[in-house]
């Protein structure tokens, strides 16, 4: 027993000495390096092949060359480029989006007995779609007392023919109760020949659409009915939450703007989950609200300025009030509403609210209440709605795909101005993505006016006016800010995570995207803002998410 502890002793002995004998010669140390080369998306360097295995050699930034094109972008497809560093030839390879794109028909008319159209060659999209515009109805064969005639007539912009019986002279139309129709209108058949009888013809006369199902993460539909015949029209209305697909992303340094969420050398994954193409409107959050039902805490329905100083908030022409995004909401007031969103339409809310404390102010001489302050607890794996995380705004509005041009945009679906950087107030490059402090009341166009109270366009404008970004969401840059769920503190803006909600405690939440009252650099897709959850204002509204998983 003595031997063997002997013996672990000189064994331990001998290691300490060797450990020491290495740190002693480190610093005369010379290390050999692997002849290959490993990188990443920055950075390329030797690995050591001696005993100090974590040491590097030669590590530098790549030294890119031109771009070169290897997929061309057409009008269908999306094109693709790559650059290769002059020294390790590590490969970089960006997509170049598709290009805009203009329709390629053939002169050929596309024809049913209702419609005249052309086809795209390129997207098959219909193009230049009528209804036919006939002449006067032409006699082609006589009737007579005991045969039917024959008439035609004929659309002056693609020739189609239409052709109809023309009753024997001595007959007289017995007309048919039921009704026929197309999608223009109806008429009445006559019970002996079955012709039209044509004093029963005419339009449609429809009533108001009603939306038999709302669009979310699906389409929707809508239908209207003619008060005559009760024929049923109906039309499909486009989701309005998109799908994001998630990932890994790794931040870098940004050529034309800061790094916001995704910081050089950090690690961030995130989950797919969906975005509503449009900041929450006046008319979205009033139906939710004046549901009594769902909202016991009366908060108000109608809190925002435009509604509250409409002479003061005067809307731009062509636009409609209860499309403007809601505003002066709180954020216990945008997570409540949530809740309540998500228990109308059967979904699992992701607030736990506790202890809301509500408060009545005369704002504007007249009366709204809002919550002030209350207990919130947030579970992301319910499927219900929720505001977004911070990373999931930025990861958004920059179009979700690093290896985009339009990552690197300063604006959520436009770049800069040539003239201009993206930390300038007044920046033209926004005016074709966002409303701003020097285009919201000079019809979206740069110009050195400032909003003044009274004026057109003073105030937030209606969601979905300006260009999308490249995931189809509008208003990411500028018209309200947007609330996020997460508390601010920049510090956390260097860790590795995934799924990051913000830090555990603090006092502010974070707010994005910049508003019509602020300056082009607030609504660049990297800048950091915050406000006291307990406040409110006529710039400050949000927009909704689901997880998708």
């Amino acid at each position: 027993m003595k031997k063997i502890n002997l013996f672990a002793s000189l064994s331990a002995m001998i290691m300490a000495l060797a450990f020491m004998s290495c740190q002693t010669d480190s610093d005369s140390h010379e290390h050999s390096f692997s002849e290959e080369w490993k990188y990443d998306e920055t950075y390329h360097w030797h690995e050591a092949t001696c005993e100090h295995k974590t040491a590097v050699g030669s590590k530098e930034e790549h030294t890119f060359g031109e771009w070169t094109v290897t997929v061309v972008a057409t009008e269908a497809n999306k094109g693709s480029k790559e650059r290769v560093c002059s020294v390790c030839l590590y490969k970089q390879v960006k997509a170049i989006p598709r290009l805009d794109h203009e329709h390629d028909c053939s002169e050929e008319w596309k024809t049913d007995a209702v419609y005249h159209w052309h086809v795209c060659s390129i997207c098959n999209e219909l193009v230049e779609k009528e209804e036919h515009a006939f002449g006067d109805w032409k006699i082609i064969t006589e009737p007579t007392d005991n045969t039917k005639g024959l008439k035609e007539r004929v659309c002056s912009v693609c020739n189609y023919k239409e052709e109809r019986n023309v009753a024997e002279l001595s007959h007289e139309h017995k007309q048919k109760e039921e009704w026929k129709s197309n999608v223009v209108k109806h008429w009445h058949e006559c019970s002996e020949c079955n012709n039209v009888v044509e004093e029963s013809e005419a339009a449609h006369s429809f009533g108001s659409w009603t939306v038999t199902k709302k669009p979310t993460t699906e389409d929707g539909e809508k239908e209207r009915i003619c008060n005559v015949c009760s024929y049923k029209e109906t039309q499909v209305i486009p989701k309005i939450f998109l799908k994001i697909d998630g990932g890994t992303i790794t931040g870098k340094e940004n050529k034309t703007n800061d790094s916001g969420v995704f910081t050089k050398g950090r690690e961030i994954t995130l989950s797919n989950f969906y975005m509503s193409k449009y900041e929450v409107t006046k008319a979205q959050y009033k139906e939710i609200m004046e549901d009594t039902a769902l909202n016991t805490l009366a908060i108000t329905a109608d809190p925002s300025y435009s509604s509250l100083q409409p002479e003061s908030y005067v809307i731009a022409d062509g636009e409609e009030d209860s499309e403007r995004p809601v505003e002066n909401v709180t954020w216990y007031d945008a997570v409540y509403f949530c809740n309540l969103l998500s228990q109308k339409e059967g979904l699992e809310p992701v607030y736990t609210i506790k202890n809301p404390e509500t408060e009545v102010i005369s704002d504007a001489g007249k009366s709204v209440t809002y919550i002030k302050n209350a207990t919130v607890t947030a579970d992301h794996t319910k499927n219900g709605y929720r505001l977004p995380t911070e990373a999931e705004w930025e990861y958004a509005a920059r179009g979700g795909d690093p290896n985009l041009d339009e990552w690197d945009y300063p604006f959520s679906g436009s770049d800069t101005a040539d003239e201009a950087k993206y930390t300038d107030s007044r920046n033209s490059g926004l005016d074709a993505a966002g409303w701003y402090y020097y285009n919201t009341c000079n019809g979206g166009i740069t110009s050195t006016e400032i909003p003044s109270s009274g004026k057109k366009g003073y105030g937030a404008h209606q969601v979905g006016q300006k260009k999308h970004n490249v995931l189809g969401l509008y208003d990411m840059s500028g018209n309200v800010w947007e609330w996020c769920y997460d508390l601010y503190d920049y510090s956390t803006a260097q860790r590795s995570e995934n799924d990051p909600t913000g830090p555990d405690s603090g006092s502010y939440r974070v707010k994005r995207g910049g508003s019509w009252n602020n300056g082009a650099y607030d609504a660049s897709v990297c800048f950091w803002s915050c406000f006291n959850p307990s406040e409110k204002g006529n710039s400050l509204g949000f927009r909704l998410v689901r997880s998708a998983d």
